[in-house]
């Protein structure tokens, strides 16, 4: 169970698209998508409908009982990704209620996502400020809107989380790929 946890507008529906299709595709596993993000008016609709174009489940989630209950409900399946909210950095409320929403959940593991194109300082506090949810991994965004990566680099090694993936454009299922040493 992933949940993509990060900034407002770093592509953390799509990516989730992206792992799902993959995950469908390449792998053959049964995959749930599940939305927790109430704020963005269009994301219950963008993540519905990948589910059915993927023919997968889908839940929409509002408190902690009925996240639990599509976490229950999905347990035979083989990866469950919960799209969540996008957060500032710098709305410490709006972090603390998304991360007790998700410390709930004891199977939750946060993938916190971040866009290439940012400035290594922000960079910085947005690992700094979303610490709390202790991420399991690390995605980068965007990297075909950037020509240099130095940022990601910086970033794995100052904090030690694990690259998990890239995204280098909107295509889905194509663009996204494995983290990778080649790539950096």
């Amino acid at each position: 169970v992933f949940a993509l946890i990060g900034p407002t507008g770093v592509g953390k529906t799509t990516t989730i698209a992206k792992i799902a299709s993959q995950a469908i595709l390449q792998r053959n596993l049964k995959v749930g998508l599940i939305n927790i993000d109430s704020y963005k008016v269009a994301a219950l609709d963008q993540l519905a409908t990948y589910a059915k174009i993927l023919n997968v489940p889908f839940r929409q989630a509002s408190t902690a009982l009925e996240l639990d209950r599509a976490l229950n409900e999905f347990k035979p399946l083989d990866l469950i990704l919960i799209d969540t909210t996008g957060r500032s950095q710098r709305d410490a409320e709006s972090l603390t209620q998304l991360k007790q929403l998700l410390s709930e959940c004891a199977s939750v593991r946060p993938l916190l996502i971040m866009s290439a194109t940012t400035r290594d300082q922000e960079l910085y506090d947005i690992i700094t400020r979303f610490k709390i949810f202790n991420p399991s991994g690390l995605i980068f965004s965007k990297l075909d809107e950037t020509s240099t990566f130095g940022c990601i680099y910086n970033v794995s090694v100052k904090t030690g989380i694990p690259l998990t993936y890239f995204t280098v454009g909107q295509r889905v299922p194509e663009d996204i790929e494995s983290a990778s040493r080649e790539r950096v």
